[in-house]
This record gives structure tokens, C-alpha cells and sequence, in this order.
């Protein structure tokens, strides 16, 4: 037991006990204030982040982002609106950090290229933004990127539709071939071998190394490749 002189007015005992309990209690509770007072947007997103690439985009909830950040769901309501204000702002951040965009003093065709691959590593590093992107508003930082993209491609002479046709191709390409890598990753061939499967097996073993070189997709490069093939072919239509 702690004695210590009390200050109250009052008529009271001068002097007030203090249990180790009430000591704990009054801890607890500045920790938490102290947590109240720091919490900001960027500390939000951070832990949001890190749920986010662990548990998925089916098991992120405002209520466990609490948990992890010790505080109650309502401190997090006081930055963000909802969740989905949340991880707007959090695709926001992941755009801005995967900073796919080349240097723009490359030749068209190879700045295509290259954005075309560095989107595919940043769809990789960020596999479980696929299935929320349709779901939120449009990201500020994705429309820059698109905005920047399109001023490159009608610099080199495509029109606004062409240039927009030529970008989003190159998102999809990307984005489906990340996804279909990573997908591919995860079959078990365990099984694989029955009487009905046997020759296919056996066939696709004389034209590859191994049933395990099937699991790593080739990168987006190939496609990417053909798809500025024919992108040459339309802007020497244009000139």
C-alpha cells in the first residue's frame, strides 16, 4: 500500500490510500492516452499496410486494426470516414512507394516496356490489392500515373484513345500476369499422374525441363512485347 498526502479540498482525510491496483489502473490508462495522442494517419496506415499483406483483403477489419494499433475502433473512425476511405488512402501510399513510373527521356516503346514491368513486380509485392481495386474510388496517385502515362504516349504521337488504350492493356497485362504466376506457384502436381493424364504428362515433359518449370509463369515481357509491336505499327498509321 502506498500512502501518499492528499491535495483535495474538501473536509476529506488528508491523507489518501493508493492500492497497487489503482496504480496499475492509472497506468494503463495514461498508456492509452498516450496512444490516443499519437495516433495519426500515418501510424493507421502503416499497421493497415502490414494487416493487410498478412491477413488478405477477406480478413482485414477496422475492429482488428484496433487491436493491432491498441486503440478502440472509433480513435481509427476519427481519421477515416470507413473502411473504404482507408484503403483508398492506403492504395494511395502502395502507388505512390511502388513508383512504377520510368524515366520519361526513354524512347516510348521502351518506356512502355519497362512500366509494363515494373507494374507486374509492384502487382506481385502487392497481391492482395487485385480484388479490392474495383471496389474503391479512384486513387489521386492512380490518376497521376495515368495522367503522366497518357502525356507520354500522345507525345510520341498517339492520339488520347490510342494512348489510353496502350496504358490499360499494359495494366492488364501485367496485373494478369502477376496474378497467374502467383496462382501458378501454389498447384500441387502431387497427384497429377493417372491413366488419363499420363501421355499429356509425358508429353509436356519432352517440350519442358520439369512439370515444376509450368508452375512459374513467364513474365509479362512477351506479351508486353507483342503488344508494342503492334502499337509501332499503329503510330506509323498515324504519321
Amino acid at each position: 500500500m502506498v500512502t501518499e498526502r492528499s491535495r483535495l479540498k474538501g473536509g476529506r482525510d488528508p491523507y489518501h490510500v493508493v492500492s497497487e491496483s489503482d496504480t496499475k489502473v492509472n497506468t494503463l490508462m495514461a498508456q492509452a492516452s498516450a496512444k490516443r495522442k499519437t495516433l495519426t494517419q500515418q501510424r493507421i496506415l502503416g499497421e493497415a499496410a502490414s494487416l493487410l499483406q498478412a491477413k488478405g483483403s477477406a480478413g482485414f477489419s477496422i475492429r482488428q486494426l484496433a487491436n493491432a494499433l491498441g486503440v478502440a475502433p472509433m480513435a481509427i473512425y476519427h481519421h477515416f470516414e470507413n473502411k473504404d476511405a482507408l484503403l483508398s488512402a492506403l492504395l494511395d501510399t502502395v502507388i505512390r512507394e511502388a513508383d512504377v513510373l520510368p524515366d520519361e527521356e526513354l524512347p516510348w516503346d521502351q518506356w512502355l516496356l519497362q512500366l509494363g514491368q515494373n507494374m507486374e513486380q509492384a502487382h506481385k509485392a502487392y497481391a492482395g490489392w487485385v480484388g479490392l481495386m474495383a471496389k474503391l474510388k479512384a486513387p489521386a496517385e492512380g490518376l497521376e500515373l495515368l495522367t503522366r502515362s497518357l502525356n507520354v504516349l500522345t507525345r510520341a504521337g498517339f492520339s488520347d484513345q490510342q494512348a489510353l488504350g496502350a496504358f490499360m492493356s499494359v495494366v492488364k497485362a501485367s496485373m494478369g500476369s502477376a496474378v497467374l504466376s502467383l496462382g501458378l506457384q501454389r498447384l500441387d502436381y502431387s497427384g497429377v499422374l493417372t491413366p488419363a493424364s499420363t501421355p499429356i504428362v509425358f508429353d509436356l515433359l519432352k517440350r519442358f525441363d520439369s512439370l515444376e518449370s509450368l508452375t512459374f509463369a513467364q513474365d509479362a515481357q512477351y506479351g508486353l512485347k507483342l503488344l508494342i509491336d503492334g502499337l509501332r505499327m499503329q503510330l506509323q498509321e498515324n504519321l
